[in-house]
C-alpha cells in the first residue's frame, strides 16, 4: 500500500491513516490511561454507516422513522459496548474530502452534575 505517501507535506491524510492514528491512541498512546477507560472511539467508517441511506423498497424501512432506520445501520458497531456508560465518544467524520471529529462529552447525562468535586456536564 502507498498510504504513507500521504503523509508528506502539502498532502491529504486518507482513510487508512486516520484510522490507523485513531486505534494508536487508543491501544498505544494512551493504552494504559484511566481516561481511555471512559472513552470509546468509534471506526473511520462509523458515520457513513450511521448515515448511509436505505433502500426504501424494503417494506420495513418504511414504517421506521428516519432515527430507527439510522439506528438499525449500526446498532451491531455498539452491541459489546455501552457508549452512555462512557465519559466520552468520539466520532470520526469525512465530510467533502475534510476530516473532523466529533466528541460527545458525557452522553448519559441531560443536565449537569457535580461528581467528586467535578462539574460534568453534556456536549457535543
Amino acid at each position: 500500500s502507498r498510504d504513507y505517501l500521504c503523509l508528506q507535506a502539502e498532502q491529504f491524510l486518507n482513510d487508512v491513516i486516520i484510522d490507523f492514528y485513531l486505534k494508536y491512541l487508543q491501544a498505544g498512546l494512551f493504552f494504559n490511561s484511566s481516561q481511555m477507560d471512559k472513552t470509546y472511539i468509534f471506526s473511520i467508517y462509523f458515520y457513513k454507516r450511521l448515515t448511509m441511506k436505505t433502500k426504501s423498497s424494503s417494506t420495513t424501512t418504511t414504517a421506521m422513522s428516519q432515527a430507527e432506520a439510522m439506528h438499525s445501520n449500526v446498532k451491531k458497531w455498539t452491541k459489546n459496548v455501552n457508549i452512555f456508560e462512557k465519559d466520552f465518544v468520539v466520532v470520526p467524520i469525512n465530510d467533502c474530502d475534510h476530516w473532523f471529529v466529533i466528541i460527545l462529552c458525557y452522553p448519559a447525562l441531560s443536565t449537569r452534575q457535580m461528581e467528586e468535586g467535578r462539574l460534568k456536564q453534556p456536549l457535543i
